[in-house]
């Protein structure tokens, strides 16, 4: 099987994904089967377009002045015009072995890599990853001329990525009821 499709956004990029998988059986008792494909997630109106508006931040602490803890610094909250889609790979390999009607054994290998996860972060973890240096903060903080945090930048971003990998086993007995 082959598939692909192409999603056409007026506020972000457009997209093509496609999946591919095959199945080879060449007894009853054994089968194979594997797939590639990509997926995307565009961000929703509301993630892009709801005002920012400066509020309180949550309580948090600095790292580079750990003795004042529970600070709170205004903060500047909403939607992002700027964020882009999610997307993704996937693929599996699996087999299924059946030595009778009544038995069957499976076993997949599964394998997914999310990248630009849409989030929007916690305080703490804003000023944490700054003074860390990361750069995807890099932008979210405003310093004092003294380097004390004057404001953060809570708003939906692409900040995040996963790698996901597992093996599924499922094992099925049926008993014939007379």
């Amino acid at each position: 099987n082959v598939a692909a499709r192409y999603d056409k956004y007026n506020d972000v990029k457009d997209s093509t994904t496609y999946k591919g998988s095959l199945r080879w059986q060449p007894t009853s008792a054994f089968l194979v089967r594997g797939s590639l494909g990509t997926g995307f997630r565009a961000p929703t109106l509301s993630d892009l377009w709801t005002p920012q508006t400066v509020g309180t931040s949550a309580q948090f602490t600095d790292p580079a002045f750990p003795a004042t803890p529970n600070l709170q610094v205004p903060e500047l909250s909403g939607g992002n015009p700027d964020a882009k889609p999610e997307t993704s790979k996937q693929k599996s390999i699996g087999i299924v072995f059946s030595p009778v009607p009544s038995f069957t054994m499976g076993f997949d290998y599964w394998n997914t890599e999310v990248k630009g996860i849409l989030s929007t972060p916690s305080t703490q973890e804003i000023v944490t990853r700054f003074r860390a240096g990361d750069s995807a903060y890099a932008g979210l903080v405003t310093l004092t001329a003294a380097g004390e945090v004057e404001q953060t930048k809570a708003i939906l971003a692409n900040v995040g990525s996963a790698k996901l990998a597992g093996i599924d086993v499922d094992v099925n007995y049926r008993e014939a009821v007379a």
